[in-house]
């Protein structure tokens, strides 16, 4: 299906869910740094307990978007 065939709000859940799959991927890449550093000694404990403080937060929008997105579909179901 080509991008001019998607239906408009359709097309803004694809961006909106790509936009939070790359804050997950950036989050698990500052960690996977973050522990290089540690490993290394260039790094210290509190800034990866931080990077892993955030990764967590983005997590947890994830999972109320999620959450929500599961009960539009349910509302959405023709019944």
């Amino acid at each position: 299906m080509s991008g001019d065939k998607i239906p408009a709000d359709l097309q803004e859940a694809r961006e909106f869910t790509e936009k939070h799959l790359a804050e997950a991927v950036a989050s698990l890449e500052t960690i996977r740094l973050g522990l290089l550093r540690l490993t290394t000694g260039a790094g210290s404990v509190e800034s990866l307990t931080t990077d892993l403080a955030a990764a967590a937060e983005v997590g947890d929008e994830i999972d109320r978007l999620m959450d929500g997105m599961g009960d539009v579909e349910l509302l959405l179901r023709p019944t």
